[in-house]
């Protein structure tokens, strides 16, 4: 009997702690559930993979630190904007280590945001963003995202040239039907004569740009690029002048024709508006004048005008991007994109006092930008 009840009663324990291992086991797994969202463990393993492929894929680089500042992130692309081989094992190692500029430390310290800074990554100039990782009210570590600003500014150099080219037709347009009315106001009064010569003046005068360009210049893109800037420089009232000496006797590379048209609009351009500001001001007939050749070694550009000039504290800053003398928001980006790609392209620009009374700027560029003759005759 006595055997019998302490049985009983180990029986009843097993089953009080069995039970009482369920129900713990079910508390446990239901605070898990929460933890991982209601996550099956494959999942989670899916979850992880598809993390990993994305940080991998994206264009931009991250870059990411613990509360230590050691890495504990760092995407295909951040290795490649900082010239890491895939053998190179990173993580865990200090951040000021990898990147000596790296100003992710600062967030840590103070926990704040910081966007759109820009920075160079070895050769590579960007723009980061970082941000504080905060947990429980406890910053964690802090994650850096960079882009390349060349991207950005081959972008917009895309989005300029496309603007120019509707602003070339709009200008042709304009022009275009001022000179209709015209014609046709003077044929309603019966002017035949006089219809007859404006007609025969403006294909004339057409038909000489046509045959200088023609002669003057072999890269028709170029060709087509000034012949824009001629219309739209007579529609504002500018007197833009070619150089007779000038010519450009071999086509361009494509990079040399994106670079030339680069260089050449964004100079007429500030030319224009400078000689139009002088005749704002009581000055005279806003003049500019363009010379360009690539005779010898290099190519060289220079664009004149009969503005103001350029005051002498402005002459070391006029070079940096979003610096202007010009009213409004975004501006600063001409000369400094011009003096950018003259770097790259083994040249330089240079500002001098112009003959016409103005502001001159010489443009030298290296003669790679132009086709050699065997790629020509192909």
């Amino acid at each position: 009997m006595d055997v019998g009840r302490h049985t009983s009663l180990g029986w009843w324990l097993v089953a009080a702690m069995i039970l009482l291992g369920f129900a713990g086991a079910y508390g446990l797994s239901r605070h898990l559930k929460r933890v991982i969202l209601g996550l099956e463990p494959h999942e989670i393993a899916r979850l992880a993979m598809e993390k990993e492929a994305i940080l991998q894929s994206i264009h931009e680089g991250i870059l990411a630190v613990n509360q230590d500042g050691a890495i504990t992130l760092v995407n295909q692309q951040a290795r490649r904007f900082l010239d890491l081989s895939p053998e190179r094992e990173v993580l865990g190692c200090p951040i000021q280590q990898v990147v000596p500029n790296s100003r992710l430390l600062e967030v840590l310290e103070r926990g704040e945001q910081q966007f759109d800074q820009q920075m160079w990554l070895g050769d590579h100039p960007v723009v980061v963003n970082r941000v504080p990782v905060v947990h429980g009210g406890q910053l964690e570590g802090a994650v850096a995202t960079f882009r390349s600003r060349r991207e950005i500014v081959d972008l917009s150099n895309a989005l300029s040239a496309a603007s120019r080219d509707v602003d070339m037709l709009r200008a042709q347009a304009h022009e275009f039907s001022n000179k209709l009315y015209t014609i046709s106001g003077l044929l309603q009064l019966g002017r035949i004569k006089e219809a007859l010569a404006l007609i025969h003046q403006e294909s004339e005068r057409a038909q000489a740009q046509m045959t200088f360009l023609m002669n003057h210049v072999a890269d028709p893109v170029i060709s087509g690029t000034l012949l824009g800037k001629l219309t739209r420089a007579s529609e504002l009232g500018v007197g833009l002048e070619i150089d007779d000496q000038s010519s450009l006797s071999t086509p361009l590379t494509a990079t040399g024709q994106e670079v030339l048209m680069t260089v050449i609009g964004n100079l007429l351009d500030n030319a224009c508006h400078a000689a139009l500001q002088e005749r704002r001001e009581g000055g005279e007939q806003p003049r500019v004048r363009l010379f360009f050749t690539d005779l010898g070694e290099q190519l060289l550009i220079e664009v004149e005008d009969n503005g103001a000039g350029v005051a002498p504290e402005n002459v070391e800053a006029i070079f940096t991007e979003g610096f202007s003398t010009k009213p409004g928001k975004h501006r600063g980006i001409g000369l400094a994109l011009v003096s950018r790609l003259c770097r790259e392209h083994g040249g330089a620009i240079t500002l001098e006092e112009s003959e016409l009374g103005g502001a001159c700027f010489a443009v030298v560029l290296d003669r790679s930008l132009c086709r050699t003759p065997a790629a020509i005759d192909r």
